[in-house]
């Protein structure tokens, strides 16, 4: 009975943290692609794009882990809704790190008040976080490479150095006795 209830708790907790993980891959994809697809709606808004172009536009050109929500968002716009609720469907399915986005773009619409300065500042900020995340992920290598390091190299380097002196030293020492 008990391994039963331990089985089920490890195939329980690899599940939770197979959900984490992927939840993680897509939230760190999201924001690399976030500041590629903030200069996209930037360079929109200084063509003179209205908001449902930017939309399309975006569903067009934005990397791939938000293409699909853009694309999604441009088909509940042709389908009726109006853009505030396309806007919150798509800040919904993507997350809350579009929220900055889709805020900077309701306001526009919303409001009619010009939003270049503050897709520039946004587009600045995203590139920044991409930074961090990027030094983040690098100062994480070494302690990953930690495990291969310890299970490739050093048995190698143990067979290779290691394992010589002491044979020599051996034999030395039975030469002597």
């Amino acid at each position: 009975m008990m391994l039963v209830v331990g089985a089920l708790a490890i195939v329980l907790w690899s599940l939770r943290r197979l959900r984490r993980s992927r939840v993680h891959r897509l939230r760190v994809a999201t924001l690399h692609a976030l500041p590629d697809t903030i200069d996209v709606v930037a360079a929109g808004l200084r063509a003179g794009c209205s908001n449902s172009d930017l939309l399309r536009l975006a569903a067009h050109s934005a990397p791939e882990p938000l293409k699909s929500h853009f694309v999604a968002a441009v088909r509940r716009f042709d389908d009726g809704d109006r853009m505030a609720e396309t806007l919150g469907s798509l800040a919904r399915s993507i997350g809350p790190e579009i929220e900055p986005l889709v805020s900077v773009l309701r306001d526009g619409d919303r409001l009619g008040i010009p939003i270049d300065e503050r897709i520039a500042r946004l587009s600045s900020d995203a590139r920044a976080a991409r930074r961090r995340l990027t030094e983040a992920s690098a100062r994480e290598l070494p302690v990953r490479l930690t495990v291969p390091i310890v299970t490739c190299i050093l048995p190698s380097f143990v067979a290779i150095v290691i394992v010589p002196v002491l044979v020599g030293t051996l034999a030395d020492l039975r030469s002597n006795f």
